[in-house]
Parts: C-alpha cells; structure tokens; sequence
C-alpha cells in the first residue's frame, strides 16, 4: 500500500501527515459526476471470507442473506453487536470459492479478529487481502474509460464483474451518474492510471464519500460503532437486510 501511496503522490496526490491517506489532488473545484472523475480509496480494506461454511457463517453474522448471494451480485451488509448496534457496514461478493468483504481500513483489523471469535468449529478462513487497492469511478466518462479495460462493465448497481483486469462493482449511482468501484492489484491500477486520468479528473476520497451520502449510503467507522441499529441508517431501504434489493437508486422487494 505504501508503494500505491508513494505512486499517486507522484501522481500529485496530497498525502495525509503520516502519509497513509489520500488528501486530495493538486485542483478539485470542478470536479463532479458529471464531469467524471477517478479517486484513489485507501481508506478502504478486505477481508477475504474462505471454506466450506464461509456462506453459512457470514449468513449468521451479517445482516444480509449471504448464502443466496449469486456471483455477480454484491450486497450491503452490516455486522452488529448482540444488541443490533452497528460495528461494521461492508459491501460483499463471491470471488472464487469464497467471499470479500470491504469495509473501512481503520474497522478491517477489529472486525475480523471479532469475526474469528466466531469461528468455532465452522470450516471458514478469514484473511486480511492488502494485495490490492480500490478505486472509485464517476460519471458518464468513466464508462468510456472503464470500457477500454474490461469487456463489459455492470448493467445494475451491486452487479459484479471479474476479469483479469480485477473486480469492477457498480454501486449505487449519484443522480444519475453511474459509479464503479475497481478493486485491482497494485500493478494493475498504477498501468492504468495514465489513460484513466486523461478520460477522468483524479480526486480524492471526499469526492467519493460526497457521491456515497448522495446515494444514501451509510459507512460505520471507529466514531460511530455502536451507534446506530440498521434501521437508523436506512439498511432495509437500500438492500442491506433481507427483503430489498436496490436497482438504479430505488428499492424493489426480492
């Protein structure tokens, strides 16, 4: 990660103090979905979920219906106290023969060592994956960018496709700006950063997170766990409990 960090600082990425987080880049007044814009998210983690009863124990941790989650289909999905308080909310996938979830990096470490307390006898693996870094794509421009990449992208929001190139996720749009969330090795996201920053402005997390309230789409981090149920942030509304699933900014019933 600190190699990514060091790339887009050459980039002209302002790094944090510490230099482990994006700031923003050198110019964004203008930027937004309309325009398009490309944004580095370091402030985000995985936890990778594997063996034969990964579905079922993720099905009994998580607020979502995670045994019937289809490949290419992501979900919303909260982890919460024995209290229904939020500790966590993430976005989860199939990959493979197991399941992804991403969640802020400052809540990753915490949450899978209490995910493992779980364990027990169940057959599941849960990983920390720093292998590779995420990006987040707005706008009309960022399908003409995305295209040239991988060979179809995500009709729907919470479609999931992957191919070499990683895992590209439509998440919920803004208006109507589509909004993809890349999921790439380190290798791989600094090749394409050139052609994606000739198509797309490159901004920082903010503008990403501005999309994300946009959208209604809450994050837990290490300031508000425990202070809210599901219901509090809207989950049943936008396909993060059972019952709903979003399509295009509105919910319908599964």
């Amino acid at each position: 990660m600190n190699n990514w960090l060091e790339f887009l600082a050459e980039q002209g990425a302002r790094l944090n103090d510490d230099r482990n987080a994006v700031n923003g880049f050198t110019d964004e007044t203008d930027i937004t979905p309309a325009t398009g814009f490309v944004a580095p998210l370091p402030e985000f983690a995985l936890i990778r979920a594997s063996g034969e009863d990964a579905a079922a124990f993720l099905h009994n941790q998580l607020t979502n219906d995670i045994q019937n989650l289809k490949p290419g289909l992501a979900r919303l999905a909260g982890y919460c106290t024995p209290k229904g308080r939020l500790l966590a909310t993430s976005l989860v996938w199939r990959e493979g023969d197991g399941f992804m979830l991403q969640l802020p990096a400052e809540i990753q470490p915490a949450t899978r060592k209490r995910l493992q307390m779980f364990v027990l006898r169940s057959k599941v693996k849960l990983s920390a994956t720093e292998d590779r870094v995420s990006l987040g794509l707005a706008g009309t421009a960022a399908v003409r960018a995305l295209g040239t990449l991988f060979p179809s992208l995500p009709g729907e929001p919470y479609g999931v496709i992957q191919s070499p190139p990683g895992t590209l996720i439509r998440v919920a749009d803004d208006g109507d700006a589509p909004r993809y969330l890349w999921i790439a090795s380190e290798a791989a996201a600094r090749e394409a950063w050139p052609a994606l920053t000739k198509e797309l402005a490159p901004a920082g997390p903010r503008a990403w997170r501005l999309g994300d309230i946009r959208a209604g789409v809450p994050r837990i981090v290490r300031a508000t766990q425990e202070q809210f149920v599901p219901q509090m942030v809207n989950f049943e509304l936008i396909g993060g409990r059972p019952g709903t699933t979003l399509r295009h900014g509105r919910q319908r019933r599964a």
